[in-house]
């Protein structure tokens, strides 16, 4: 990062000398322990003066209250620099890890939910941006990302408490099939339990990414990207995982629907109608 230019960022920005000249210091400590090609001076000393207000930009400075190093890293991760990826997964994740421990015993579930922070730190989801860019330098960056783990951990319990066994036909957008009708009345439970287990059966990476493209919205670019993976490659899981489940829903349904529809029905209408299936299952039960 060229000195020369940065300062004449932060003096425009508003900081004074005393403070630009410690900024350009502590900034180049961090450039110099982990180095950036995305992130402009501009984007830099914006950065900075957001963290700090106006009325308080030159005292926090002085104060040393502003943690340049921890902000240096948000920034990076959020302009997607390969060095800092890689330094969130040694230093921030084992601090989100405590928090993933705390909540969940299960080692698949505390997989998903690692998976589902590490999505909404530095990915987001569609019009929601990657919180990464909200951190401003107030207290340790890892701190922070606890308390963010913790907070996506407790909206997931709530989510998991929200199941009310709804209509499931309707939520699956399957009710107007002739195949289905009969099932709308008695045979509704055992429906929903036989997609249900079907869901439960995948390995814990195909129902993530199976959550991640039809509960939360996410393209399967996005996906690829916080798996750190080509997009082809992605998109060879997320057909895996949709043809696996259809598997396992036809082989349960067979066994437990009896007579009413046989294998061959069940695949053609289920495969017919996966997108809107997964979509409408996602957004009603909370799975």
């Amino acid at each position: 990062m060229r000195q020369s230019v940065l300062k004449g960022e932060l003096e425009r920005v508003g900081f004074s000398p005393s403070a630009v000249a410690e900024l350009l210091e502590r900034t180049q400590r961090a450039h110099a322990d982990l180095p950036a090609e995305q992130v402009s001076e501009a984007t830099w000393a914006s950065r900075l003066a957001e963290a700090c207000p106006a009325d308080h930009r030159n005292v926090r400075v002085a104060a040393d209250e502003l943690r340049v190093g921890d902000l240096w890293l948000a920034t990076l991760l959020e302009a997607n620099e390969t060095g800092s990826v890689k330094r969130f997964e040694t230093t921030l994740m084992p601090e989100i890890d405590i928090v993933v421990r705390r909540f969940e015993k299960d080692p698949d579930a505390r997989d998903e939910l690692r998976q589902v922070v590490r999505i909404k730190l530095l990915v987001g989801t569609p019009g929601v941006a990657a919180k990464i860019g909200q951190y401003a330098g107030h207290g340790r960056l890892a701190g922070w990302a606890r308390t963010v783990a913790a907070r996506v951990a407790l909206n997931a319990k709530r989510g998991e408490r929200k199941h009310d066994s709804p209509d499931i036909l309707e939520a699956l957008q399957l009710a107007s099939t002739p195949e289905y009708r009969c099932l709308r009345a008695e045979r509704q439970t055992e429906f929903w339990m036989c997609l249900r287990a079907a869901f439960e059966s995948l390995e814990p990476r195909a129902r993530t990414v199976l959550r991640l493209r039809y509960r939360v919205g996410m393209t399967a670019t996005a996906i690829a990207h916080s798996y750190a993976v080509h997009e082809s490659t992605m998109s060879r899981w997320l057909a895996g995982a949709r043809e696996t489940l259809i598997l396992e829903f036809e082989a349960r349904a067979s066994a437990n629907l009896g007579p009413d529809l046989g294998p061959d029905e069940l695949r053609r209408v289920l495969q017919s109608r996966l997108e809107l299936s997964l979509q409408g299952l996602f957004s009603t039960t909370g799975t």
